[in-house]
């Protein structure tokens, strides 16, 4: 709608003072709005892409780390009572934090037990490889929170952008239908020009569409 606008008015231009201001606050926008949409566009790919590199270092932790120190864990507790119950792989439908924090807990404990689960059949190279991915995880998770943070902010100055396109719109509307108001022509070309996208006139003007911000742009 706002860029449907910004041609109709660069198109039909008005020798009133105030008129090029609007335009130019109203390309602002439309400016800004592109930015934004980008800008949202890129945090929810990059949320996505960090959201599943983490389930899928989860899924190894998980399956093949953690899994492999729990059975020796288990076995070594026959020789070492004190290490009954804490190598436990956490539940797979645990939160992220849950998960993070248990797998944490376990390597500590492996790191200070190396002797007694190297008897049972510890991988050597197992506790260097799980610090490793624990360590990746928790960049993920950090990556996938910032994305995340970054297209929900992108997507509230959106909305606020698309209210001001839509106030200048309004404000156009007014002017307009005072400028043609014995033009019928020009006035339906102003209609059409604002109504892009499923936008509706209301009782002042135009308002924002329901299609949400980027209809409004």
């Amino acid at each position: 709608m706002g860029a449907s606008v910004a041609a109709f008015s660069r198109a039909h231009p008005s020798a009133d003072r105030g008129y090029p201001l609007l335009l130019s606050r109203l390309d602002e926008r439309l400016a800004r709005g592109d930015v934004l949409m980008t800008q949202q566009r890129a945090g929810e790919i990059a949320a996505k892409a960090a959201t599943e590199h983490r389930l899928d270092l989860r899924d190894t932790i998980s399956d093949q780390l953690l899994r492999h120190l729990a059975s020796v864990g288990g076995d070594a507790a026959r020789e070492k009572a004190e290490l009954l119950g804490k190598f436990k792989r956490p539940p797979s439908n645990s939160s992220n934090l849950t998960f993070l924090t248990a797998a944490r807990a376990m390597l500590t404990e492996a790191q200070g037990e190396t002797d007694v689960l190297g008897r049972h059949g510890m991988a050597d190279a197992l506790l260097g490889d799980l610090d490793s991915a624990v360590t990746k995880l928790e960049e993920a998770t950090s990556a996938a929170r910032a994305s995340r943070l970054d297209h929900v902010g992108a997507r509230a100055d959106l909305a606020a952008v698309a209210s001001e396109i839509s106030s200048i719109v309004r404000v156009l509307d007014g002017l307009n239908r005072y400028r043609f108001a014995k033009d019928k022509e020009l006035l339906a070309a102003w209609d059409s020009a604002k109504n892009v996208g499923g936008s509706n006139r209301a009782k002042g003007g135009a308002v924002p569409p329901k299609g949400g911000t980027e209809s409004a742009k």
